[in-house]
C-alpha cells in the first residue's frame, strides 16, 4: 500500500511541474532512516536500525517522496527514545553476540 500511494503521490507532485521520485520497499533511492529522523517521524531506536514513533511504534513499511516541491520542513522529535533505552537495557542484555 505505502509504495502504490508513493507512486500516485509522485505521479501528482509530477504533474504540478516538480520534479518527484518516489522510495519504497523494493526501489529505495535514500535511506530512510535518516530521512525519517529529519521529517520528525520517530527517533532512531538503540539497536541503530530502525526508527520508532511514539505512537505507531516501529519496523513499519515506509515510503517516501524526495521533491524539489517547496515544503515547510518539519522539525526531528524527542520523544525520550534514547533516555528509556538507556534504563531498560532488555535488548542489550539479552542479545546473544553482546553486539548492542
Amino acid at each position: 500500500a505505502t509504495a502504490n500511494i508513493s507512486i500516485i503521490m509522485a505521479k501528482y507532485i509530477r504533474e504540478l511541474g516538480y520534479h518527484a521520485r518516489a522510495h519504497h520497499f523494493g526501489n529505495y533511492g535514500a535511506v530512510m532512516a535518516p530521512c525519517l529522523i529529519a521529517a520528525g517521524m520517530g527517533e532512531l531506536t538503540r539497536t541503530g536500525d530502525c526508527v520508532a514513533h511514539p505512537r505507531m511504534g516501529f519496523r513499519n513499511k515506509v515510503a517516501a517522496i524526495t521533491t524539489d516541491l517547496p515544503l515547510v520542513p518539519d522539525k526531528p522529535i524527542d520523544f525520550g527514545m534514547a533516555d528509556f533505552c538507556r534504563v531498560c537495557n532488555k535488548c542489550a542484555d539479552n542479545c546473544p553476540s553482546q553486539a548492542i
